[in-house]
């Protein structure tokens, strides 16, 4: 079992319009968080025997990925992201790890923000709502 750094973690965004992926990373990350959630559903009855808990199970699957970093001037995958956002077009992403695992999937762009402050580097921020199922590649052996 290998640790490592969340510096080595990545996105990508597919910049290519046709049925062979082109990977490009944004340029410019500084930090990214995914995030999975399930709805819970209550099913508790009154024949539940948990000693008066109640019960639940998962429902429905959300995923998202929230990502930061500093603005590199014609950067391709920043570029697509603004078209995609301004286009309401969903985008593929993946997220890679330094072992080769990789989760990726399509994704709405929810939110884009920029900062532009006096005394620090420009800055962006997106948050990706996935659109379906999170796709998990497993690691090469």
């Amino acid at each position: 079992m290998s640790k490592f750094t969340g510096l080595d973690v990545l996105v990508y965004v597919d910049v290519a319009d046709t049925s062979t992926p082109s990977l490009k990373l944004i340029g410019g990350q500084s930090g990214a968080t995914l995030s999975r959630e399930a709805e819970s559903i209550d099913v508790t009855s009154k024949d539940s025997s948990n000693d008066g808990y109640s019960e639940f199970l998962p429902g429905l699957k959300t995923w998202t990925i929230e990502m930061e970093g500093f603005i590199v001037l014609d950067d391709e995958a920043f570029d697509l992201l603004e078209e995609k956002f301004e286009s309401r077009e969903p985008v593929s992403v993946e997220l890679t790890f330094p072992s080769g695992k990789k989760y990726s999937g399509q994704a709405s762009i929810t939110s884009f923000e920029n900062d532009f402050p006096q005394d620090d580097g420009a800055t962006y921020s997106v948050t990706l709502e996935g659109l379906g199922k999170l796709t998990i590649t497993p690691a090469s052996p």
